[in-house]
């Protein structure tokens, strides 16, 4: 286990000192659950493309509007 030391402004000191009394955990263990979970929703967020960035494509049916529609509206 590597040793990590990081200096805190007050406002992230209080916010640790209330979760540590409210969870009943020690600073550490507040701290390398705090890293585990947002590597872990990076880790997941990397997997797949927000749904706004995928490319159409008209050859999978309900992907988007009818060819009708479409050329309604000029795409």
């Amino acid at each position: 286990m590597k040793t990590v030391i990081a200096r805190l402004d007050s406002e992230a000191t209080r916010d640790l000192a209330v979760l540590a009394e409210d969870l009943g955990w020690t600073s550490s263990r507040i701290i390398r659950t705090a890293i585990h979970l947002l590597a872990e929703s990076r880790r997941v967020g990397l997997a797949r493309k927000p749904k706004g960035l995928r490319k159409f494509n008209a050859s999978i049916p309900g992907s988007g509007p009818s060819r009708k529609r479409r050329d309604q509206l000029g795409i």
